[in-house]
């Protein structure tokens, strides 16, 4: 089991990461072949809430041994995550030709879906 506090701020460094790129790179993600028809207004929006779940998860670094915020937090990340993973495994199914890129991400998502699950479930 993870310290909530090491967790929160892995996951805040990977969305910090994602949501720039998101949000300055939108052209050069809408190059992949698969993307092209996604408007880039759409990229910058998405990195916009993630850079905002991003915040929320530093700043709930310090409440994460307030079993309270930290389970609010964990939720919001868990639901974040686990629709993210699920989304991400169906357009990977649904487009097998895409590349590796994608599998990395789903990993990552995943990984931190399945962390915050134990951590909200087995932390007491």
């Amino acid at each position: 089991m993870l310290n909530n506090r090491i967790l929160f701020t892995l996951i805040a460094v990977f969305l910090v990461i994602f949501g720039l790129s998101l949000l300055f790179l939108p052209a050069e993600l809408q190059r992949v072949k698969d993307f092209a028809t996604i408007n880039v207004l759409n990229f910058q929006l998405l990195g916009g809430v993630l850079l905002a779940l991003a915040y929320l998860n530093f700043r709930g670094r310090k409440l994460a041994y307030s079993f309270e915020f930290s389970r609010a937090i964990l939720s919001v990340n868990l639901i974040h995550f686990l629709i993210g993973s699920i989304l991400l495994l169906k357009f990977k199914i649904t487009t097998p030709d895409l590349g590796q890129d994608l599998i990395y991400i789903l990993a990552f998502y995943f990984v931190f879906a399945l962390l915050t699950a134990v951590n909200l479930i087995f932390k007491k």
